[in-house]
C-alpha cells in the first residue's frame, strides 16, 4: 500500500484530510502526521512515505524548507502542498522543487481524490521505469540477460553499433551465424488468446533451450517480435564455415522435428551466413530472415523494391527485409497513412506487365495480403479482422490496382476497430515480469500480494493490468501453468500423482485432481492410463 503523511499545523485540517481521502479506494494507508517541516522531517525519516501531503506556513520549519532539506538527501516520494495562501513566489519554488500538485485550502474531497490519484500513478510509472531499467540479477544470469537484451535489439535494428555497446568482449574473437524462427499461424494457435500464446512462447523456448543445449551450448536464444524467434550460434574461428552451416541446419531440422512432437506446432527457419566477429551478427540475421521470408507460401522474392519516390525512381532501394520491418513499425505507431503509402510503392513497382491479364493482380494482391498479414503478427497486433479464409475468397475480385487498394485499405480499418486500447510497454513489461516470475516459481506460494511488493505497484492496479494484458485474471494464470506442467510430468510417467501435485504447488491432492479435471476434461489417473 502506498504510504502517506500529512504535515500541517492545523489538526483540524489534519483530521479532515483524514476523514476525506479514500484510502481503501486508492490502496493507501495513513502513516503519521506532524505540525512542523522539523517534526516532519523526523517522521519522514522514520515512516519513509511515498506521498508527503505538506501546509507552507507553519512553525520551526515552513514546507519548501523541509522539502528542500529532503530534496537534498536524495528522498524518492512525492510532495502535495495544501496551502492556505495562493502565494506566488512560493508557488514558483515549489515547481522549481519538483513538486506534484499546489492546492490551495479549501480543497474538495473530489480535489484530494484526483490529486492523489495521480501522484500514485506518477509512482507506480517511475517504478515501472526502474523495473525496465534495472535488473537485480547478478553473476551469469545477468550477462545472459545483458547478451539476450543485445541480442534483440541488434537483429531489430535498434541498437547503437558502437563497440562499447557488445555485452561480452570475447564475441569479437568467434564467428557467428544468425537462425531465425518462425512459429506458423496454423488452426492449433490461430484463435488463442494472449495468455495461451504466452503459454506456448514459454514451451517453445523450453524446448528450445534443450535442443540447443545440447547440440550447440553456447547458443543465445530470443524472441524477436510477434511469432519469430531467433539463435545466436557462435563458432570457433578456425571452424569451417560450410561444416557450421551444415550444423546449424541439422540443428534447424532437430528444433522442427521437436515442435511439431512435443507441441504440435510448425516451426519454419531461415539460416544467415557465418560471419566474422560481433560487427557481422545483424547482416547474418537480416540474409536469414530473408531466407525465411522466401519460403513463404506466396512467392515474394524478386530481389530489391523501391521504397521511396514514385513509381521508376531509383534514389533509394530496400531488401524485402527493411520492407517488412518499415511496415511492421508503421502498424505498431499506427501511422496507417504510411502503410498504406508502403503498398501504394510496391503496387506501382510490382504492377503486371500485361494489364490486362486478371489472374497477374490476383497474384498481386495475393503478395500484398501476405506481406500485410504477417507485419501484423510481426508487430503484435490482434488480427481478428484480417481473417485469411475471408481474403482468400475476396482475392478473386481483385482485377485492378485501385482495387486492391481499397480492398488492403479496409483491412488495416477493420484492425483498427477490432485493436484493443494499447497497453504501454512499461506497463507489459511488468506483465511480463509477472508471467516469467510464475513460470519460474510456479511451485511455491504465489500471490498478487507478494508480486505487488516487488513491482510497488499497488495490488488492485496490479490486477487490472494484468487481466487487461492477458485477458484472463491473475489467479487463473497461475492455475494454468500450474496443470500444463503437471500434465508434462504425468505423461512423462516418472512419477506419482501425489508427487505431481506437490511439484506444481498443491499440497491438497483431492483438490488438484478437481482442479486438473476442470481444466483437462480428464482426472490424472485416466490421464496417466492413456
Amino acid at each position: 500500500m502506498w504510504k502517506v503523511v500529512i504535515i500541517d499545523d492545523d489538526f483540524q485540517v489534519v483530521r479532515g484530510l483524514r476523514k476525506a481521502i479514500p484510502w481503501e479506494e486508492l490502496d493507501a494507508e495513513f502513516a503519521g502526521e506532524a505540525i512542523d517541516g522539523e517534526a516532519g522531517l523526523k517522521l519522514i525519516e522514520e515512516v519513509n512515505p511515498d506521498i508527503v501531503l505538506t501546509d507552507i506556513y507553519m512553525p520551526v520549519m515552513n514546507g519548501i524548507q523541509m522539502i528542500e532539506q529532503l530534496k537534498a538527501g536524495n528522498f524518492a516520494g512525492r510532495f502535495v502542498i495544501l496551502s492556505g495562501y495562493n502565494d506566488f513566489e512560493y508557488a514558483r519554488t515549489a515547481l522549481r522543487l519538483g513538486v506534484d500538485d499546489y492546492l490551495t485550502k479549501p480543497v474538495t474531497v473530489d480535489q484530494i481524490r484526483s490529486v492523489l490519484s495521480e501522484t500514485i500513478e506518477k509512482l507506480e510509472e517511475t517504478y515501472l521505469h526502474r523495473l525496465e531499467h534495472s535488473g537485480e540479477q547478478a553473476g551469469e544470469r545477468e550477462e545472459e540477460l545483458r547478451l539476450e537484451e543485445w541480442l534483440v535489439a541488434e537483429l531489430n535494428g535498434w541498437s547503437q553499433n558502437t563497440e562499447s555497446a557488445v555485452p561480452c568482449k570475447g564475441m569479437r574473437e568467434r564467428k557467428y551465424t544468425v537462425m531465425v524462427m518462425e512459429v506458423l499461424w496454423t488452426e492449433r494457435i490461430r484463435s488463442i488468446s494472449l495468455a495461451d500464446w504466452n503459454l506456448f512462447k514459454f514451451a517453445v523456448s523450453n524446448i528450445v533451450t534443450e535442443v540447443f543445449g545440447q547440440e550447440w551450448p553456447d547458443s543465445c536464444f530470443v524472441w524477436l517480435f510477434g511469432n519469430h524467434a531467433a539463435l545466436l550460434l557462435p563458432s570457433a574461428e578456425c571452424e569451417p564455415e560450410e561444416k557450421i552451416v551444415q550444423s546449424a541446419d541439422c540443428l534447424g531440422e532437430l528444433i522442427v522435428s521437436s515442435m511439431k512432437t512435443f507441441l504440435g506446432l510448425e516451426i519454419r527457419y531461415g539460416i544467415g551466413n557465418v560471419k566474422p566477429g560481433w560487427s557481422g551478427i545483424k547482416a547474418s540475421g537480416d540474409e536469414a530472415m530473408q531466407r525465411l521470408f522466401e519460403k513463404l507460401p506466396v512467392n515474394l522474392k524478386g530481389g530489391r523494391i523501391l521504397m521511396s519516390g514514385e513509381a521508376g525512381s531509383a534514389d533509394e532501394e530496400f531488401l524485402l527485409t527493411d520492407y517488412y520491418q518499415s511496415i511492421t513499425k508503421a502498424l505498431q505507431e499506427e501511422r496507417d497513412d504510411e502503410v498504406m503509402h508502403l503498398i501504394r510503392l510496391y503496387l506501382n513497382r510490382k504492377q503486371p506487365e500485361q494489364t490486362g491479364d486478371p489472374l497477374a493482380y490476383r497474384v498481386l494482391a495475393a503478395e500484398l495480403w501476405t506481406l500485410l498479414h504477417n507485419a501484423i503478427l510481426m508487430a503484435g497486433l490482434p488480427d481478428k479482422r484480417v481473417d485469411e479464409g475471408l481474403a482468400l475468397r475476396e482475392l478473386s475480385e481483385m482485377t485492378e490496382l485501385p482495387k486492391i487498394e481499397e480492398w488492403l485499405e479496409t483491412l488495416i480499418r477493420g484492425l483498427r476497430k477490432a485493436q484493443v486500447p494499447a497497453i504501454q510497454e512499461k506497463h507489459r513489461k511488468a506483465v511480463q515480469f509477472m508471467t516469467e516470475y510464475i513460470h519460474n516459481h510456479y511451485a511455491e506460494d504465489i500471490t498478487l500480494e507478494l508480486l505487488a511488493s516487488q513491482l510497488y505497484i499497488s495490488k488492485n492496479y496490479l490486477n487490472q493490468l494484468f487481466k487487461k494484458v492477458t485477458g484472463e485474471t491473475f489467479t487463473n494464470y497461475v492455475i494454468r501453468v500450474r496443470i500444463e506442467k503437471a500434465k508434462a510430468l504425468l505423461l512423462d510417467g516418472s512419477h506419482l500423482i501425489y508427487e505431481v501435485s506437490e511439484m506444481v504447488g498443491y499440497q491438497n491432492v483431492p483438490y488438484f485432481s478437481t482442479l486438473f479435471k476442470k481444466y483437462c476434461g480428464v482426472s490424472p489417473s485416466e490421464l496417466m492410463k492413456r
